[in-house]
C-alpha cells in the first residue's frame, strides 16, 4: 500500500429541518428521534414535542420505510400513549393503522385503543376487521380478544359494549373471504393472483394459508359471548365448506377442546356443526385400522404414455414382482427417475453402472402404507379431542350415534394410537 486517502463531509442544516433529516433514514428513525427528544424534555409533551409527533403523522407516507415500518408503528403508538394525546392518537390509528395494520402491534395498540376511549374504537375496530381479517385472521382476531379481556366482555363497562360486539360481528362476515383466499392459497401457491383486493399496506402482504385452532376458538368464542348466533352459525357453515382452510382432522378437534370450555357453548348449534364435521371425517377415514398389503401391487397414476412408462406400470401392477430391471440409457433413465419421484410411487430405484447401457433398478416398498398407519394413529389421537367435547343438551342426541361410533374407533385402535 502506497496511499491511504481520507475524505470526510461536514453537512449542517437548520435546527427545524433536524426532524426531516433523521427521517430521510427511515420513519422508524424519525419516531426514535422524537420519542430522545421526549425523554430529553423530561416526559413531558410540549408545543414543540406535539409539533414533532404531528409532523410525523402527516409525512409517514411518504417518508423512507426503512427496514422495519411495524417497529416504527409500534414505537409511535407507544409514543402517543405516553404522551396521552388522544386527539393525536385517533389520527394515528386513522391515517396511518387502518391502511398498514400487521398484527405485531397489537399490545400497543391495545393500549391506544383504550386511551382514545370507546367511542372512537367503536368507529375504528370495524373498519380494522374489515380491512385486514381476510389477510390477517388470527391477528385480527388475538386484537380483538386482548381487548375483550381487557374491558371485561359483556360483563364489562357497557359504554365498550357495541365497540366489541360490532368489531367481532365485522370479523364473522369477513370470514368467507379469509377463507377464500386460504382455498386460493392451496390451489395457486404464490402467483399472488388473488381476487380479494389486499389492504393499502407498503408491501402486498402473503395471503394466510390457513386458519389455526387460536384464531377459530377466538372467533367462536368471541361470537358465543357476544350473542352473535346467527352469524356463528353462518361462519360454522362456512369453515366446513373450507377443508384446506380449517383442516377437520387436525384444526378442528384442537379448536373444540378449547371451545368446549366456554360456558354453555357446546350446547350451540356452531358447535354442533363444528363437531359434527370433525367426527365425519375422522370417523370416514380411520374408524378401523387399515389392513396390510395382501400383495406387491402399487398404485401407478403416471399419465406418460411411452414405452417406457407403460412397462413401469405393468411392473407397479404385477402383485408378485417385487424389483424390476430397466436397461436404458441415461435420458431415458432420467425420464424414469423424474416420473417416480413426481407422482411418489412406492418405488426406489438405483443404477448399476455395469454393462451398455447402465440398467435402472426398481424396488418396491410399504411406503405409503407406512404413511398411512401414521395418518391413522394421528386420527385416533385427534378422535379423543371430539370424544371428550361432545357437545351437550338438546344437541347431544343429534350427535349420539357418531360419539358412539368414535368410541369404537379409538377402542379398535388400541395400543397403535
Amino acid at each position: 500500500l502506497e496511499r491511504a486517502y481520507r475524505r470526510a463531509a461536514l453537512v449542517i442544516w437548520p435546527r427545524a429541518k433536524t426532524l426531516d433529516v433523521v427521517a430521510s433514514a427511515g420513519i422508524e428513525r424519525a419516531v426514535a428521534w422524537v420519542a430522545e427528544e421526549l425523554a430529553r424534555n423530561g416526559g413531558t409533551a410540549d408545543e414543540r414535542i406535539g409539533g414533532f409527533v404531528s409532523r410525523l403523522i402527516d409525512g409517514w407516507a411518504a417518508a423512507p420505510s426503512g427496514r422495519n415500518q411495524e417497529e416504527a408503528r409500534i414505537g409511535m403508538l407507544g409514543l402517543l400513549c405516553g404522551i396521552g394525546d388522544e386527539t393525536r392518537i385517533e389520527r394515528f390509528l386513522r391515517e396511518v393503522v387502518l391502511s398498514s395494520y400487521r398484527g405485531g402491534e397489537n399490545e400497543e395498540l391495545a393500549a391506544a385503543i383504550t386511551m382514545v376511549g370507546p367511542d372512537a374504537a367503536g368507529s375504528f375496530l370495524p373498519d380494522l376487521s374489515k380491512a385486514h381479517f381476510a389477510w390477517r385472521p388470527a391477528d385480527t382476531l388475538a386484537l380483538l380478544r386482548r381487548l375483550d379481556e381487557a374491558h371485561g366482555g359483556p360483563a364489562g363497562p357497557a359504554p365498550w359494549h357495541d365497540a366489541l360486539r360490532e368489531s367481532v360481528r365485522a370479523a364473522l362476515s369477513a370470514l368467507p373471504d379469509a377463507l377464500a383466499l386460504c382455498a386460493e392459497g392451496h390451489t395457486k401457491g404464490r402467483t399472488r393472483a388473488w381476487n380479494i383486493v389486499p389492504p393499502d399496506d407498503h408491501r402486498r402482504p402473503a395471503p394466510p394459508r390457513s386458519l389455526g385452532d387460536a384464531a377459530v376458538h377466538d372467533l367462536f368464542a368471541l361470537a358465543w359471548r357476544w350473542g352473535l348466533t346467527k352469524e356463528a352459525e353462518a361462519a360454522a357453515g362456512a369453515i366446513v365448506r373450507h377443508p384446506q382452510a380449517v383442516t377437520p382432522d387436525r384444526t378442528l378437534p384442537s379448536a373444540l377442546r378449547t371451545l368446549h370450555a366456554e360456558a354453555g357453548l357446546a350446547d350451540a348449534a356452531p358447535f354442533a356443526s363444528l363437531w359434527r364435521r370433525a367426527a365425519d371425517f375422522l370417523l370416514a377415514r380411520s374408524a378401523t385400522p387399515p389392513e396390510a398389503p395382501r400383495d406387491w401391487t402399487i398404485p401407478a397414476p403416471v399419465e406418460c404414455s411411452c414405452k417406457h412408462c407403460e412397462e413401469l406400470r405393468a411392473f407397479c401392477k404385477d402383485p408378485a414382482a417385487e424389483t424390476a430391471r430397466f436397461p436404458l440409457r441415461k435420458d431415458l433413465r432420467a425420464h424414469l427417475h423424474q416420473i417416480i419421484d413426481r407422482h411418489r410411487l412406492d418405488l426406489t430405484h438405483v443404477t448399476e453402472r455395469r454393462g451398455k447401457p447402465y440398467t435402472l433398478v426398481c424396488t418396491k416398498t410399504r411406503a405409503s402404507h407406512q404413511r398411512r398407519l401414521t395418518e391413522y394413529a394421528e386420527d385416533v389421537s385427534n378422535m379423543r379431542a371430539p370424544v371428550g367435547s361432545a357437545p351437550g343438551g338438546k344437541r347431544s342426541a343429534e350427535c349420539a350415534a357418531a360419539l358412539e361410533r368414535l368410541h369404537g374407533a379409538v377402542a379398535a385402535a388400541g395400543g397403535r394410537g
